[in-house]
């Protein structure tokens, strides 16, 4: 059996060098992605959405409560710490060891991470898909890592959350393709009140124009493609 002194040293030297790669390529590494999108829904989301088997469950709770204690100490630490620790690994032996020397070495907040704007417009995305805008936490990881990220269409205002009787304005078209969308099936078995399938942009900047996201379902968005006739994008 592995020695939970060992394995937790470990654990802090694997969420550090995280944080160099962060900081050396100033984004998210592709490979990752799913993974930091499925554990931000883990430390941000509702206790109550942990509906799995009892032992799933109760590792997943173990992990977010794991995930909001680094979080409430140091933002850039947490992103880094969610990354290179998932849930399984939050549930060992022991573990509970490897945060708290993980804190009290960063005690002074002395881990900060420089991301880019790509980085920033991915976290962007990733709040607009999982309904986070407004959300405490969502809202302080954003302004502590992106705080001098600079987009040249700052946004103002951001609006979400329709409420459902709203949502009988949009076209047959439209409205069948957003409750096809996955983010609709689960609002809907959540029993929530409104929807974050819509959410408007608006800027700063009087003379730059504002943004509509409209979250459908991934077959419809390829009829709607053919529809307005839109040409493929090279995506570097």
């Amino acid at each position: 059996m592995a020695d939970p002194a060992i394995e937790w040293r470990a654990d802090i030297l694997k969420i550090q060098e995280t944080a160099q790669e962060l900081n050396q390529d100033g984004n998210i590494p592709k490979t990752q992605r799913d993974n930091l999108e499925s554990r931000l829904v883990l430390a941000w989301g509702e206790s109550a959405d942990l509906q799995d088997q009892p032992t799933t469950a109760w590792r997943k709770r173990n992990a977010q409560n794991i995930y909001r204690e680094v979080q409430d100490e140091n933002h850039h630490l947490f992103l880094a710490f969610i990354l290179a620790m998932g849930p399984t690994a939050c549930s060992r032996t022991g573990f509970k060891n490897c945060v708290q020397a993980l804190l009290k070495a960063d005690k002074n907040g002395r881990q900060k991470l420089q991301l880019n704007l790509e980085a920033k417009e991915l976290f962007e995305s990733i709040t607009i898909r999982r309904g986070f805008a407004g959300k405490a936490r969502c809202v302080n990881f954003m302004r502590s890592l992106f705080a001098e990220v600079q987009d040249h269409r700052q946004i103002q205002y951001m609006f979400s959350s329709a409420p459902l009787d709203r949502m009988s304005s949009f076209s047959e078209l439209f409205r069948t393709a957003i409750q096809n969308s996955h983010l609709w099936k689960s609002e809907r078995e959540r029993q929530e009140l409104s929807s974050g399938c819509v959410t408007v942009m608006i800027p700063s900047d009087p003379e730059q124009d504002t943004s509509i996201n409209i979250w459908v379902g991934y077959d419809d968005g390829f009829r709607l493609r053919e529809m307005f006739g839109l040409q493929q994008v090279k995506i570097e």
